[in-house]
């Protein structure tokens, strides 16, 4: 069917935002009693890494956690999509180890950042019928890959069913009722991922687990890098270990499942499922107009998707807010929509922000009223500070032409992941 002329808007409660997760862009890797990940160690293994260079500072967002929010406000964004870091609130990870009061803080500190500035940190609509504004609550995702190395050394990690599954509840009842439990009117409906909670009253349990057996544990490309080639890891079994891990994600998965309903859906009535991965191959072009264009080409085949085909397509978050530490990349791939100068942390908008921005502001019915647009200062997460009004983001420094315009040849990736990658986190799975 040919596309129509004119195509309606997206609906005033459909959520866009940007994405990021948690060892990616946090740094800090030390600051607050935080506990080693399985990607801290990594990383710093030689060859582990693109350009050999790992998480410590990363985008410094522990640290600039108020400059994020104040340039996420000026963009205009409705949601935010985070994670959280298990290491950080459990430094340890165990059900029998100390909770860090700091992580706690740090993560409630945000999020009512977030809120105060109107940006719902990654709030999806309810799928009932009585849903209003106030009916939104705020999902994160509680794990995105970052297991806390203490209980790889302790017992293996994801290949110990009987252990991993109890912490990794216990990890989630510590997040649901500390961090995202809040109040009746901002109920944690929706922990959107990567390790644990869909949308509406909705949470997902666990993100892209397939990424989390085949490449930690079969091609020994992510952490902990356990494989059966020896060239890339002195233990593992990539016939087995997959397989293993793969199966103890899905319990763990299914006694979070089992956690919600019975603990928290009788007062929230919500729902619970599972995010999963889907990618295709094409080629990778950092120049500016192809950054742009790839948006230009998922927008439309979400419009269509959606006013064409019925596809109950209910938010977007494109990857990524910040270029950041992009795994097994390193530094070398800059997937933000917003670029960062490493040496000195700056943030400057890409010209894809631009045309996500005005795209959404043309696209979109009875948008939010943008917030007041604070200035964008660097500000410690220890530090008081008042965020004051400033610019627009017409008016910040604007080097596209500089950042997109890059070589290709500065990642050594021929092929990156496409738009249906991005696309997929927008359309859930959900176990009713």
């Amino acid at each position: 069917m040919a596309a129509p002329t004119t195509m309606p808007k997206l609906s005033a409660d459909f959520l866009w935002g940007f994405a990021t997760a948690s060892f990616q862009i946090e740094g800090s890797a030390t600051v607050d009693g935080r506990g080693r990940s399985i990607w801290d160690d990594f990383s710093k293994l030689p060859s582990k890494t693109l350009d050999g260079k790992n998480g410590d500072v990363a985008t410094d967002s522990y640290r600039l956690w108020k400059e994020d929010v104040a340039l996420l406000a000026k963009y205009g964004v409705k949601a935010y999509r985070f994670s959280i870091a298990w290491s950080r609130i459990i430094p340890l990870g165990g059900r029998n180890d100390p909770v860090n009061p700091a992580g706690i803080k740090f993560y409630s500190d945000f999020i009512n950042a977030l809120l105060s500035h109107g940006i719902t940190p990654f709030i999806v609509r309810p799928f009932t019928p009585d849903f209003t504004p106030s009916n939104y609550s705020y999902p994160q995702t509680l794990y995105h890959w970052d297991l806390p190395q203490a209980l790889h050394d302790r017992y293996g990690g994801w290949m110990n069913k009987e252990e991993i599954i109890k912490d990794y509840v216990n990890y989630t009842k510590v997040c649901l009722l500390r961090i995202l439990w809040r109040s009746r009117e901002a109920l944690v409906r929706h922990l959107l991922t990567c390790y644990l909670f869909p949308p509406n009253n909705s949470r997902l349990t666990i993100n892209e687990p397939w990424c989390v057996a085949i490449l930690g544990y079969g091609r020994g490309v992510f952490a902990p890098g356990r494989s059966s080639d020896r060239t890339r890891s002195p233990e593992g079994d990539s016939s087995t270990e997959p397989w293993i891990v793969g199966h103890n994600l899905i319990l763990a998965h299914a006694h979070a499942v089992k956690l919600y309903r019975e603990s928290f859906k009788p007062a929230q009535k919500g729902q619970i499922g599972i995010t999963l991965n889907g990618d295709w191959q094409m080629p990778y072009d950092n120049s500016p107009e192809n950054r742009v264009d790839y948006f230009k080409g998922a927008t439309k085949n979400l419009m269509l998707a959606i006013f064409e085909d019925g596809v109950d397509v209910r938010s977007y978050f494109p990857w990524s807010f910040l270029d950041n530490f992009e795994w097994a990349d390193g530094y070398t791939t800059r997937f933000g929509v917003t670029y960062v100068d490493y040496e000195t942390q700056q943030r400057y908008p890409k010209a894809s922000a631009h045309f996500l921005i005005q795209w959404f502001k043309d696209n979109h019915e009875q948008p939010l009223p943008i917030p007041p647009t604070p200035v964008v200062g660097r500000v410690s997460s220890t530090t008081s500070a008042t965020i004051k009004a400033g610019p627009s983001i017409t008016d910040l420094p604007d080097v596209e032409k500089e950042i997109d315009s890059r070589d290709p040849s500065e990642s050594t990736h021929l092929a990156k992941k496409s738009g249906f990658r991005r696309l997929i986190d927008a359309i859930f799975p959900f176990c009713k």
